[in-house]
C-alpha cells in the first residue's frame, strides 16, 4: 500500500471518505482541475469524479519544471507573479489544502513546501469542506482558463 506510512485519516482501506469527499467536486465543472498534495487523497480525485488533479501519484515527473515549481513556490501566490502565470498557463483554478502528513518518513509539509501554510483568507474562495480537506476556488490570479496542460508531452 503506497500510503501505508502516510496513514490517511479516513483509513488505509479507504482512500476517499465517499459521503464528505465527493461531494468536494459536485459542484465543480468537468475537467476541472485541481493543485495539491496527492497524499492527502486528492490524487484519487479523477477516478471518482470527472476533474483532473495537477499531481496524481506522490512522485512527480522530473521534467516537470512548472509543477516543481509550484511544489516550492504557490504557497507565495499573493507575491510571486509566476506563480499565477503558471496556474493561467495550465488552467489550474482550484487548490485542495490539508493537513500535512508524514510519508516515508518524511514531513509532507518540508518536502512540498508551496502546497502548505498558503494565505486562503484572501484571493481564494471555499468551494466545499470536508473532515480537514478544504477544496479553494483560486481567484487571486483572476479569471484562469480552461484546463490545456494534458496536451503537452512534457507533462505525461
Amino acid at each position: 500500500n503506497v500510503y501505508q506510512d502516510a496513514r490517511p485519516a479516513i483509513g488505509p482501506d479507504r482512500p476517499v471518505d465517499w459521503s464528505a469527499e465527493l461531494e468536494l467536486f459536485s459542484n465543480l465543472a468537468p475537467g476541472s482541475l485541481i493543485l495539491g498534495d496527492p497524499t492527502t487523497g486528492i490524487g484519487y480525485a479523477p477516478a471518482y469524479a470527472n476533474v483532473d488533479v495537477v499531481f496524481p501519484q506522490v512522485n512527480f515527473h522530473p521534467d516537470d519544471v512548472e509543477g516543481l515549481y509550484l511544489i516550492d513556490n504557490f504557497a507565495a501566490i499573493h507575491t510571486d507573479p509566476r506563480v499565477c502565470e503558471i496556474l493561467s498557463a495550465r488552467g489550474i483554478g482550484y487548490y485542495y489544502s490539508d493537513a500535512a502528513l508524514v510519508y516515508q518518513k518524511r514531513d509532507r509539509a518540508e518536502t512540498w513546501p508551496g502546497l502548505y501554510g498558503v494565505d486562503t483568507s484572501q484571493g481564494f474562495t471555499e468551494i466545499a469542506e470536508s473532515d480537514g480537506g478544504t477544496l479553494w476556488r483560486i481567484d487571486s490570479c483572476g479569471p484562469i482558463p480552461e484546463p490545456q496542460w494534458w496536451n503537452l508531452d512534457a507533462r505525461k
